[in-house]
C-alpha cells in the first residue's frame, strides 16, 4: 500500500507502508495535503514530513519527482541537497526511482540519478510510471484525460504521454536497467 503525494512545490514523492506506524503516518500525511486544498488540487508541504516518515519507504518519484525535476533543469546541487534532506527524513528507508519510457534524454537521466544514488551510497530501484494496466489502454487514458480536464482530445495531443510505455511492465522489461 502507498500513494503519490504532491509536494506544495509540484513535485511527487511516492510512499510505501511498511507497518501499522506507515499506515498511520500516511493518512496523515494525506489528510495534511487534502486540508483546505480544492478538491483534485491536495498539495503537502515538505514540512509536513518531518515526524511522519517512521514506516514508510520513499522513492524519489517520477520526472516530477524532486531529484529527477532538480537534473532536468540542470541544477545538480538542488538535486544533491533534495537527495541529502531525504535520506535524512527516511534513514535506510529512500530509494533513488530509475525510469525509462523511451524519451530522448531518459538514457542520460537514468544515468545522473545512478550516479547521484551511488555518490550518496542511496539504493536505486527500476519503475515504471504506469497509467494503466495494458500497454494498449493509452488511448482510453488520454481520452479520460481530456474528460476530466474539459478540453477537446485534439488540444489536449501536445500535453499528453508521447509513447505507450506508461503500461504496468513486467519485471523482465525493468531489469535492463
Amino acid at each position: 500500500l502507498g500513494a503519490e503525494l504532491t509536494l506544495e512545490d509540484g513535485c511527487h514523492l511516492t510512499l510505501l507502508v511498511e507497518d501499522a506506524r506507515g499506515w498511520r503516518n500516511l493518512c496523515q500525511l494525506i489528510t495534511i495535503a487534502q486540508h483546505e486544498a480544492p478538491k483534485g488540487q491536495a498539495a503537502l508541504p515538505w514540512t509536513a514530513l518531518d515526524g511522519r516518515s517512521e514506516g514508510l519507504l520513499c522513492l524519489t518519484g517520477c520526472r516530477r519527482g524532486p531529484l529527477t525535476a532538480a537534473l532536468l533543469a540542470w541544477e545538480r546541487q538542488r538535486a544533491f541537497r533534495v537527495a541529502r534532506h531525504l535520506a535524512a527524513l527516511f534513514p535506510g528507508r529512500l530509494y533513488v526511482e530509475l525510469q525509462h519510457h523511451l524519451r530522448p534524454d531518459d538514457v542520460t537521466l537514468v544515468d545522473d540519478l545512478h550516479r547521484l544514488a551511488g555518490y550518496l551510497r542511496l539504493p536505486t530501484v527500476a519503475t515504471n510510471n504506469v497509467h494503466y494496466a495494458r500497454r494498449d489502454g493509452q488511448r482510453l487514458q488520454d481520452t479520460l484525460t481530456a474528460i476530466r480536464r474539459r478540453v477537446p482530445l485534439a488540444r489536449l495531443a501536445p500535453q499528453l504521454h508521447p509513447n505507450d510505455e506508461r503500461y504496468l511492465k513486467p519485471h523482465s522489461r525493468l531489469a535492463p536497467l
